[in-house]
């Protein structure tokens, strides 16, 4: 659906696996996004940490809320993986 006018949402994250408080990524609360008019897609920054711990990969979810003069359409919600790319220590022999 293409906006006929400039339209507001509000983007919050939610931890799954992923613990904002343990600096696995900066999360948002009530973020306001706008979209202009004819605008389809937005691009929003969320800082993923780097804790160099071995561990399988997390997630959080983004979440679109509360749209004034616009509809948030069926992917309001969006699961976001961290791939872990931190590899496992080896022992060498002494």
């Amino acid at each position: 659906m293409i906006l006929s006018m400039s339209s507001v949402t509000e983007l919050t994250t939610y931890d799954i696996t992923a613990i904002e408080a343990s600096d696995d990524y900066t999360g948002t609360t009530d973020e306001v996004v706008s979209f202009g008019i004819g605008d389809v897609t937005k691009t929003v920054s969320i800082v993923i940490g780097n804790d160099e711990s071995s561990e399988h990969d997390e997630s959080f979810l983004l979440s679109l809320s509360d749209p004034m003069k616009g509809v948030v359409g069926d992917l309001y919600q969006v699961p976001v993986v961290i791939k872990d790319t931190d590899s496992p220590g080896t022992l060498s022999p002494i």
